[in-house]
């Protein structure tokens, strides 16, 4: 679900099984929501080499991470259960400039709980 700030609704696209729905007007607050739900249901291969539910929640976690180190300007937050486990806001303003280093932005990622990788 997406929706731009001053649209008058969002938008949302499913994928079911590989087939891709078309755009449908939905309500929603501004900005993007991603929300994936059986992610291997038609791979039972990967269900065979799939660790425990911890170990694959922080491997995704650690995509997510990755994803915000990436876009520094985006807001991510992860909920692998009914709670957010990690939440990494929006970086605004000019990037720093530690001394001897090339320049880089620093990113917040604050776990909200204990995940999986503690």
């Amino acid at each position: 679900m997406s929706r731009r700030h001053g649209a008058d609704s969002a938008w949302s696209i499913r994928v079911e099984g590989g087939a891709v729905s078309q755009p449908e007007p939905c309500a929603g607050p501004a900005g993007t929501r991603v929300l994936v739900e059986d992610l291997f249901f038609a791979t039972p291969a990967r269900r065979k080499f799939a660790k425990s539910p911890r170990v694959e929640s922080s491997h995704a976690e650690n995509v997510v991470r990755r994803l915000a180190l990436a876009a520094p300007d985006v807001a991510f937050r992860l909920g692998l259960t009914s709670a957010w486990s990690l939440t990494c806001p929006r970086r605004t303003g000019p990037p720093v400039l530690p001394p001897f280093s090339r320049p880089v932005r620093p990113m917040a990622c604050w776990r909200l709980k204990a995940s999986a990788a503690t």
